[in-house]
């Protein structure tokens, strides 16, 4: 089994990522760090070398003054003379500046490990556990130095935050820090969303008090690690830390003050959630059942918080911006059984309709999973949304549109942000069955076989009768509940299997109050030729409302 190797921990300065380390440094696997390190991942240290922005000359420079010995903010003396001895750093620093002009990556990534390797090389552990907050904000940098790094990503109620920052930062009253904060915070969520699939993972940290057992168990997950007596105890010291820092922000406040803060930090997450940190809408005092979810920016590479619902995923997604248009034209992944791009190659397939394109890429699970939780179809929504209110195009005048596996993605999607128009082209609506049709049907080759294998065990349809049932009705579901005016537009072929789900599907919302249904049927012959027709057949339907740009 490949466990990370190393780990990070960061988050805005006071996040409580010394409390997260010290956790993960109660397992065998991991020492920790004693102290936050910096040169490794403030932007003026490695990660300014690994960019070109500091010589090798000054970083050696910064590392023998800035971060040799400094004081925080109760007057502790810290900094790398407190676990390296003189000897160790003077080799180590010889050592870069011998590699950093031939190989500037491999004289960074030596750096780091003959400082902090020692420390588990004495704990007899073999790896290491490092809680500098600026590990967040330089994740790529520290992706290329440890490909097999994982990140904990901290985040805390902005509030305490800068209520802390102020107290201990001369100069920075509450809404200073604050201010501070936010900035800090749009600036991680940009360098996180770079990250690839399954390498960070957010942790809430009043989730540590308000459902420690289930927040604990996802950590645990995310590391690969067993529970072990040491990390218990760690934990149930950890946790009254986290709790006397949780609402600290109102001491000595009067109401009306408190009320004021609360005004303000609450305009900030909206701000926040504007340009795209959708996860810090819930920092405030709402319902705290959601997951943290976290969209990122146009034309970024894809990047998943965690593997499971409760982390949320983050999805890839390209916008062609079309001068003058009304409309925006979405449309998804089709069948993977990793992680996907944007499905750019759809461009010439919607040919010069007057549109905005938004193409969303998908995570491993397919926008309906893990575990039926519909992580990825929940992130897609929230894109589309703020996409579409962004360009100024009405809900009704969105148009979502897929085919084959894609065509459930349009669907389900397209219902839940109300487009007034939803292409589906052999769409396999009820999804289990037809999964299980897959199985049961020769398969043409190996990797076919292989597909089939791994969406029966990932979906559960072979052997969990609830989970078949949610994958047959969760699109049937999202109409049932549907409430909008909207056009849906199925597309089949008499020889093609899924022609039964188009006319179940269609004979069902006959007499729904605001869903038309029409079903198109083309003799294109099997299911693997429907993509040509089907383009043809949603270009000729849009283009007298739409236009041509051309």
């Amino acid at each position: 089994m490949t466990y990370p190797d190393p780990v990070f921990v960061g988050g805005t300065g006071g996040s409580g990522a010394p409390s997260v380390g010290r956790l993960v440094g109660g397992h065998s696997r991991y020492a920790e760090v004693p102290v936050p390190a910096r040169f490794h991942a403030v932007p003026g240290g490695l990660p300014g070398f690994l960019d070109g922005a500091v010589s090798a000359g000054e970083l050696v420079r910064r590392v023998r003054t800035a971060w040799l010995r400094w004081t925080d903010e109760t007057g502790r003396q810290l900094g790398l003379e407190s676990f390296v001895d003189e000897e160790t750093l003077d080799a180590a620093l010889e050592q870069f500046e011998r590699e950093s002009g031939e190989d500037p990556l491999r004289a960074a990534r030596g750096l780091v490990r003959a400082l902090f390797d020692p420390v588990a090389e004495r704990a007899r552990k073999p790896s290491w556990v490092e809680t500098t907050p600026a590990c967040a904000l330089t994740a790529p940098a520290l992706m290329r130095m440890f490909p097999e790094m994982r990140l904990i990503h901290c985040v805390r109620d902005g509030r305490d935050v800068a209520a802390d920052v102020g107290r201990q930062v001369e100069g920075f009253d509450f809404d200073r820090a604050l201010a501070w904060w936010v900035n800090r915070v749009r600036q991680i969520d940009r360098q996180i969303s770079r990250l690839p699939d399954g390498r960070a993972f957010m942790l809430r940290i009043e989730d540590l008090v308000r459902d420690p057992e289930a927040t604990w168990r996802r950590l645990l997950d995310f590391l690969v690690l067993d529970e072990e007596p040491a990390m218990r105890e760690r934990l149930e010291e950890e946790l009254e830390v986290v709790r006397a820092g949780t609402g600290i922000w109102r001491d000595g406040l009067s109401g009306d003050e408190a009320e004021r803060i609360t005004t303000l930090y609450e305009e900030r997450l909206a701000q926040l959630a504007e340009v795209g940190v959708w996860w810090a809408a819930q920092l405030g005092d709402g319902d705290f059942s959601d997951p943290l979810s976290a969209p990122q920016g146009n034309g970024s590479v894809p990047f998943e918080l965690s593997d499971a619902y409760e982390g949320a995923v983050t999805l890839p997604y390209t916008l062609d911006e079309v001068e003058g248009a009304k409309h925006m034209l979405v449309t998804f992944a089709g069948l993977t059984l990793e992680a996907a791009g944007p499905p750019v190659e759809m461009r010439k397939r919607v040919g010069s309709l007057r549109a905005h394109r938004m193409f969303i890429g998908a995570d491993r699970h397919i926008y309906f999973g893990p575990d039926q939780t519909l992580a990825g179809a929940r992130t897609a929504i929230a894109l589309i949304m703020r996409e579409a209110k962004r360009l100024g195009v009405a809900e009704q005048n969105i148009i979502t549109f897929g085919i084959s596996a894609a065509s459930l993605a349009a669907l389900y999607i397209g219902l839940k942000v109300r487009a007034g128009r939803i292409f589906a082209g052999a769409p396999p609506i009820r999804a289990a069955g037809w999964v299980l049709k897959l199985e049961r049907a020769a398969a043409p080759s190996a990797e076919a076989a292989r597909v089939r294998r791994e969406l029966l065990e990932r979906t559960g349809v072979g052997g969990d009768p609830e989970a078949a049932l949610f994958y047959d009705r969760v699109v049937w579901r999202a109409a049932q509940r549907a409430t909008h005016e909207a056009d849906l537009h199925l597309f089949a072929s008499p020889d093609d299997l899924v022609v039964r789900d188009a006319e179940w599907f269609q004979d069902v919302l006959r007499d729904h109050p605001t869903l038309t249904c029409h079903l198109e049927i083309q003799d294109y012959g099997a299911h693997s030729w429907a993509k040509l027709p089907f383009f043809a057949y949603m270009q000729r339907t849009l283009l007298p409302e739409l236009g041509s740009y051309s």
